[in-house]
């Protein structure tokens, strides 16, 4: 959800009565478009984000310590130059705009005491934090510097003169009338949906809140521009006031909306759309919207930061299982080719019993097959060999292909092996859940090979002393691998892996020769641990309950039933120099499960 104008008068609100008149202690630039103001304001001590970044651009207090880099970028070092020990004198923002400008006093190199403005512009793609000088209007420098070629409407580089961003000519929502609000809605194509037309005819609104304001004027969802009449509009107007009226009176109560785990929606009011359309949506009450915002982007860029690190790993993956599928496909192809110069050796058989009909020079011979009479052979001869060398030659060429034969033939196993390997890992990655999970599968990369071993966004590595340094901290004892575990029926143990880490240890450290090993057939998937510690082995609905989860978190989720073999954990053993999670097993038994997910308990 975007932070729009109406949401940011609460937060500017809320700042006002936090930080006036704070004092800047320190200023950090953790992210290429995050800056992190630090300061203090009488006994209270806080930390402020502002943030340029395309899609998520906001400001907020936080109480995230994030990770800054070695050096500071130079934005960074030029707001410690004129920013740090400053005052705040004022925050400000454009009405009902997304753009917010802080006043601050800081001291000049002659020691004098300047007014400086840090301009945030939340504008999507076009965000910006712009440091400028108040007196003479010039901008000092920007976090994303910028010229005509990008912008027509601007330049913002170090010296320009500071040009607002153009405005957006829409309605002021404490302006909006009956009158003004049909004008231009009614300007719009009639199929436009109303809370589409009145998210782009008044200033300050995302699509959550105009679809909010529709709701609590109980119109349909659905209803367009061409549908509305008299009624319509007054009871748009009565909603968009009431939601103004909690705002003045700053008797709002922020609230963030979750899906499936997931932050969906955040404001300053109940968004009783949301649970109205969507019966799995949660809500969280906030203290604060600052708290509210801090919240929702924490849980937000975490996700982002799985989804990021997944597609990376997938795509590195996906580009090596191409790789192995090319060389797979060869290696069948030489098999094949090969396989055709196994006829040699009965040319060559042929040939030495009709030695008596060929004449040197001859380029041909015609031969009869002893066991099949009737078929005639036609053996293509080398006019410069003897007869007897030429039979030489279609026995070279058969051991030849025989050779070929058996060194691809053992080079397609271990391309098969690790094209499997491959396929476990993608399958690994879809089925992750969270930061541990995809750092656990990184890891196993990092092991087998796949990625190289630096740690991820790191700097190239240094030379000399420093590079010894680093290389002793570097090496940190790795977590070891966390199955999952679940509680079954009658109170039995299940122990699930969900990738090739968790799953050797599981089942070659964890699990005793007693235990039930489970997995999909043939497919890669979660290796499943019942233990064992009775003589008594595991009732029918236990097993039915493993076999079904490992069916669930295998390639084949997705199937109507799925064959699990399972047997004992002494049957099962893994090779030497095998890929992780790679393990060959005996005596095996097979059921037929349909997948089950297992839901953590609350």
């Amino acid at each position: 959800m975007a932070l729009d104008g109406i949401t940011l008068t609460t937060i500017i609100a809320e700042l006002r009565a936090d930080l006036l008149p704070g004092k800047i202690d320190r200023i950090l630039q953790p992210a290429a478009t995050e800056i992190h103001l630090t300061g203090r304001t009488g006994p209270r001590h806080w930390r402020l984000l502002l943030s340029a970044h395309p899609v998520n651009s906001r400001l907020h207090l936080t109480k995230k310590n994030k990770p800054n880099p070695p050096q500071p970028p130079l934005f960074c070092m030029v707001l410690r130059k004129h920013l740090e020990g400053g005052r705040l004198l004022a925050i400000e923002q454009e009405p009902w705009e997304r753009v917010v400008c802080f006043h601050i006093e800081a001291s000049d190199e002659l020691g004098g005491l300047t007014e400086k403005l840090l301009i945030l512009e939340i504008m999507g793609k076009h965000a910006n934090l712009i440091l400028v000088d108040k007196t003479s209007g010039l901008i000092i420098d920007g976090i994303r510097r910028y010229t005509h070629a990008v912008s027509r409407h601007r330049e913002v580089l170090p010296g320009r003169k500071y040009i607002a961003p153009p405005p957006q000519n829409k309605l002021p929502p404490d302006t909006v009338n009956e009158e003004n609000l049909a004008q231009v809605i009614y300007q719009l194509p009639e199929k436009t949906l109303l809370a589409t037309a009145i998210q782009k005819s008044l200033a300050g609104l995302s699509p959550e809140t105009a679809r909010e304001i529709c709701f609590l004027a109980g119109l349909p969802a659905d209803i367009a521009t061409g549908n509305c009449g008299h009624y319509e509009l007054s009871r748009v107007i009565v909603a968009l006031r009431d939601l103004l009226a909690v705002i003045n009176t700053r008797q709002y109560t922020p609230y963030v909306y979750w899906a499936n785990g997931c932050p969906q929606a955040f404001a300053p009011w109940p968004l009783r759309h949301l649970t109205a359309n969507n019966p799995g949506s949660e809500e969280t009450v906030t203290p604060t919207i600052n708290a509210t915002l801090d919240a929702f982007f924490c849980h937000k860029n975490r996700r982002d930061k799985v989804t990021g690190l997944r597609n990376s790993l997938q795509h590195r993956m996906a580009a090596a299982r191409n790789r192995i599928q090319r060389k797979k496909t060869g290696q069948e192809q030489d098999i094949a080719t090969a396989r055709e110069g196994l006829r040699y050796r009965q040319w060559g058989e042929l040939l030495l019993t009709n030695l008596y009909r060929v004449n040197p020079r001859d380029n041909c011979c015609l031969a009869e097959d002893p066991a099949n009479p009737g078929q005639i052979h036609h053996l293509e001869l080398d006019p410069a060999l003897s007869p007897t060398e030429n039979v030489q030659r279609f026995f070279s060429k058969y051991n030849k292909a025989r050779q070929t034969i058996t060194q691809a033939t053992k080079q397609l196993d271990v391309t098969c092996v690790e094209l499997a390997y491959i396929e476990s890992v993608l399958t690994a990655l879809e089925q992750a859940e969270g930061w541990d999970d995809i750092t656990e599968i990184w890891h196993e990369l990092l092991q087998t090979e796949y990625l190289k071993k630096e740690k991820v966004g790191s700097r190239p590595a240094k030379t000399g002393k420093t590079r010894q340094k680093q290389s002793k901290t570097a090496k940190k004892p790795v977590t070891p691998p966390k199955p999952t575990t679940i509680i079954g029926p009658d109170g039995w143990t299940i122990w699930l892996g969900r990738n090739n880490r968790q799953n050797d240890h599981l089942t070659m450290r964890l699990a005793r020769e007693n235990d039930i090993w489970l997995h999909a057939k043939d497919i890669p998937g979660s290796h499943v641990i019942i233990p064992v510690r009775s003589k008594q082995q595991p009732p029918r609905d236990v097993l039915e309950e493993a076999a079904a989860y490992a069916a669930y978190y295998s390639q084949a989720r997705e199937a109507a039933k799925v064959p699990i073999d399972y047997t004992e954990r002494r049957n099962v053993r893994k090779p030497a120099g095998a890929k992780p999670g790679y393990v060959i097993y005996e005596h095996q038994k097979t059921l037929w499960v349909k997948p089950k997910k297992h839901v953590p308990e609350n």
